[in-house]
């Protein structure tokens, strides 16, 4: 009855009522990328949107979820969409949270500050000063 496809991509961008994904579940097949992008009353888990995208059928070029206000930890289905899609944007969700998805796990580590993701190798954090103490005992 209603959409249930998108031949030419996805957008949903800028609008200060967007509140709620609702409906989105009905569209089944994207051609083109996804942007969902700059809603900032659009709160929502972000595991119910990586579900709904793992399901999607079609040649998905890109992800843009950037500028919302979606919450929670990025759900292991994440890393099926990285496979699929050349580009994949959740910066500036600063409500993300929980453990890093496998795919990411070669990350040494990531950091979420405030609204970005922030990725830089563990021996420069500074918190790995414990294991010097162990080389001072020779």
């Amino acid at each position: 009855r209603g959409l249930t496809g998108a031949d030419n991509g996805m957008f949903i961008m800028n609008n200060q009522k967007f509140q709620s994904l609702d409906g989105l579940e009905e569209i089944k097949t994207v051609n083109g990328p996804i942007v969902i992008s700059n809603n900032p009353r659009l709160y929502a888990p972000i595991s119910d949107i990586i579900a709904w995208l793992d399901k999607l059928s079609g040649n998905i070029t890109s992800v843009d979820l950037s500028f919302n206000d979606f919450y929670g930890t990025i759900p292991k289905e994440y890393c099926n969409i990285l496979e699929k899609v050349q580009r994949f944007d959740l910066s500036n969700n600063i409500n993300l949270c929980g453990e890093i998805p496998p795919c990411m796990k070669g990350i040494d580590d990531v950091l979420m500050k405030g609204d970005l993701f922030e990725w830089r190798d563990a021996g420069t954090s500074g918190d790995d000063d414990d294991d010097d103490d162990d080389d001072d005992d020779d």
